[in-house]
């Protein structure tokens, strides 16, 4: 075995190292990946994987083979389990450019055309990213960037040929990792100044009007919590936390008259361990029962443990209010694993 073989095996090992946690996350509906966006990186890692072969890769080139049979793996998996299915007309922008390398392959016979294309289409692919981790850099995982860093340059040392077809793809992107790594821990250290400086300033509630729409509906895809029905109109409303930096938590409730239906709770971390969780849904519950409700329903994935604390119990999905049982939430967004808890007022 040579070097480059062992830097090889070395690289694609980090890649399951990187991917499996993500998948088990997936499996146990605790992350809702976008769907289309993995088959766009797939696409794109796969034919980056056989025009690196083409250009003389070598062992170099398997890493990143792995890594785009991996992506559509996760493809696959989010449309099993029905995660995030919806498309944009960005999403088909994404993939008409991955798919254009091609024929632009097949009609300039260089492999490196296409690499500069999918390696552009790759790369605009880390905005969101970018733009989510610069506004909640606590939710994004900077260990799993650095994974696919370090991969990258392992994959790097085993190029058997090194030119720009074969440099370029594992090269930019594992320096995209890079400078997405560095805007995480730059914004974490300005979010920690900022949490010392309001550390004696309590979060206001409030409740949320249009204006907030968006920032809401940000804040609870940075947590994996669906967005699709997210409205301000009966029976939805919404309770916001705010400091001075802008709103660090979100609560909603569905009014169904006698029942409500507690929904889309939540903290950014650096203010989750004052207790504001807990006032959102006191805020939430007493919304709800001075609009006439006896009871309080709500699903949830991960905090059964939490609202089991503020006397919410497990009951059976079947037991629901018709009018909670035909919710968008309890319909269509949350997983059927979902446990059903419900609270008298």
């Amino acid at each position: 075995m040579t070097l480059r073989d062992l830097l090889s095996l070395l690289a694609i090992a980090l890649t399951f190292v990187a991917f499996l946690p993500y998948i088990a996350q997936i499996l146990r509906n605790r992350t809702r990946p976008h769907a289309f966006s993995w088959i766009v990186w797939g696409a794109t890692t796969g034919l980056v994987f056989f025009a690196q072969l083409s250009e003389g890769g070598g062992a170099g080139a398997w890493p990143i083979g792995v890594s785009g049979a991996i992506t559509l793996a996760v493809a696959a998996l989010a449309v099993w389990k029905r995660t995030d299915l919806s498309i944009t007309r960005t999403d088909w922008l994404f993939l008409i450019g991955a798919l254009s390398a091609l024929p632009l392959w097949f009609w300039t016979a260089d492999a490196l055309s296409a690499v500069i294309v999918l390696t552009i289409v790759d790369l605009l692919g880390f905005g969101p990213t970018l733009r989510k981790a610069y506004a909640f850099p606590h939710e994004e995982d900077a260990g799993f960037f650095a994974l696919f860093a370090v991969r990258n340059g392992l994959a790097i040392g085993a190029l058997e040929r090194l030119n720009l077809a074969t440099l370029l793809f594992p090269a930019a992107t594992g320096a995209a990792c890079l400078a997405l790594i560095a805007l995480v821990f730059f914004r974490r250290r300005l979010a920690r100044a900022m949490v010392s400086r309001e550390a004696t300033e309590t979060p206001t509630l409030a409740r949320a009007t249009a204006e907030d729409l968006t920032e809401i509906c940000t804040l609870l895809r940075a947590a994996d919590l669906p967005t699709d029905d997210v409205s301000l109109t009966a029976p939805q409303e919404f309770i916001l936390a705010r400091r001075a930096g802008g709103i660090v938590g979100v609560v909603g409730v569905e009014l169904y008259g006698a029942t409500a239906l507690l929904r889309s709770a939540c903290v950014i971390k650096p203010a989750s361990r004052a207790g504001l969780g807990a006032r959102l849904c006191e805020a939430a519950e007493a919304q709800a029962r001075a609009a006439g409700a006896s009871n309080i329903y709500l699903l949830t994935t991960t905090a059964a443990a939490y609202f089991s604390r503020r006397g919410y119990q497990p009951v059976d999905r079947a037991s629901a209010p018709a009018a909670v049982a035909n919710s968008p939430q309890f319909r269509d967004l949350c997983p059927a694993s979902a446990v059903l808890m419900m609270r008298v007022l």
